[in-house]
């Protein structure tokens, strides 16, 4: 038995890719840890070398949708067993090299699903994501992507949510933007600094339901919705609201 680095860069982080790694390497009986590096992404294994270059290719060959692999190379490296397949703590030490910032992800159809249907406990709860989808790009403070280096470190997640978070079989495994109802972004609005938007009537107390059907009907009526984590609190998103 011999133990093993692969490397991987490119746009890796934020895309489901150290759970994807966890996956693999569970069905294939490989013991080691996947990590965020100040690279890319880290993978430290052991086995014989035909199942170690197996499990490379499988790696590669099945990376996540969201992923963008723009170089890899495994090595062998000085021996290191484990008794298990981990996704260890990212690696903080060195500023980020190489490493490609995810973009904001779209809605994917599984949290649309949930969204829609009526007797899920995210319906219509607008700020769903996973692995798959939400902000990227538009939250992060810093490099690797974790949640406590995003605007969601404000945010303590659920029972529901953290059993999620830390299930390697559930597709919010790692989803560092994971909330829900029961923990959820909140949302506040206020009018813009012209006349016109000053004499929208806005409640100090609007829900967030309210809030979007506002967002809605000011954005059909040509005004200009900005929005934005607020230094209001730390846990809100606002919605300023006026005309062009």
């Amino acid at each position: 038995m011999s133990s093993y680095h692969i490397h991987i860069e490119g746009q890796v982080q934020g895309v489901g890719f150290r759970p994807r790694v966890y996956r693999l390497a569970q069905s294939r009986g490989i013991a080691g840890k996947v990590t965020n590096g100040t690279r890319g992404l880290d993978i430290v294994f052991t086995a014989p070398k035909e199942k170690a270059e197996d499990f490379y290719h499988t790696v590669i060959e099945n990376k996540p949708p969201r992923a963008v692999i723009l170089r890899h190379y495994m090595e062998p490296t000085e021996p290191v067993f484990y008794s298990a397949f981990s996704i260890a703590e990212s690696e903080r030490e060195n500023n980020p090299v190489l490493l490609h910032i995810t973009p904001d992800l779209g809605l994917c159809d599984d949290c649309r699903k949930e969204i829609l249907h009526a007797k899920d406990r995210r319906f219509g709860y607008p700020f769903t994501t996973c692995t798959q989808c939400g902000p990227r790009y538009s939250i992060i403070k810093r490099l690797p992507y974790d949640r406590e280096f995003t605007a969601m470190d404000a945010f303590s997640m659920c029972h529901s949510c953290e059993e999620e978070y830390h299930s390697p079989l559930n597709r919010r495994h790692f989803s560092q933007t994971n909330s829900c109802p029961d923990c959820a972004v909140k949302l506040f609005a206020f009018p813009g600094n012209t006349q016109e938007s000053k004499q929208l009537n806005i409640p100090a107390n609007t829900s967030s339901e309210d809030i979007i059907s506002l967002a809605i009907d000011a954005l059909a009526s040509g005004f200009i919705l900005a929005i934005k984590e607020s230094a209001v609190t730390s846990s809100s998103v606002t919605l300023p609201i006026g005309k062009p």
